[in-house]
């Protein structure tokens, strides 16, 4: 049943736009089993920047930019990702008058190496290539 409810809240929380930037979309999958839930967030790199998503004309990042960027700058996009995930997913368990916060990690998959190992994707955007993964036990 928290999986179903959770699942549920996932999908309500989707409905909630940013606003700004040309791309508005965030593509999640959504898995969960006896141990744990986990929700894998693809979406193009430029909405991780609060000053790519505020300027409505940007257009998305090609790929070739997002593999270029510096240790530093990916660790600002880690950061700044995060920051916007949280805001976006605010998830909580209801059950009858009361509401207790979901807590979750944020986890970025191809951060894992050195250099980074973005995904080669059909297109040259960026877009599927800055994923998260938000997950937590379940209890």
């Amino acid at each position: 049943m928290k999986a179903l409810a959770l699942t549920l809240l996932f999908s309500l929380s989707l409905l909630s736009t940013s606003f700004g930037h040309i791309v508005q979309q965030l593509f999640v999958d959504f898995s969960v089993d006896e141990n744990e839930w986990m929700a894998e967030v693809r979406f193009d790199a430029g909405i991780a920047l609060p000053e790519m998503r505020a300027d409505k004309l940007a257009l998305q990042p090609k790929r070739e930019w997002l593999i270029k960027q510096t240790p530093e700058q990916h660790a600002e996009l880690r950061k700044e990702a995060e920051t916007y995930l949280r805001e976006c997913f605010q998830l909580r368990w209801i059950n009858r008058n009361q509401q207790q916060s979901i807590h979750y990690r944020v986890h970025f998959p191809e951060w894992e190496s050195s250099p980074p190992e973005f995904a080669n994707p059909f297109t040259d955007l960026a877009l599927p290539q800055f994923s998260a993964q938000l997950s937590e036990p379940l209890a």
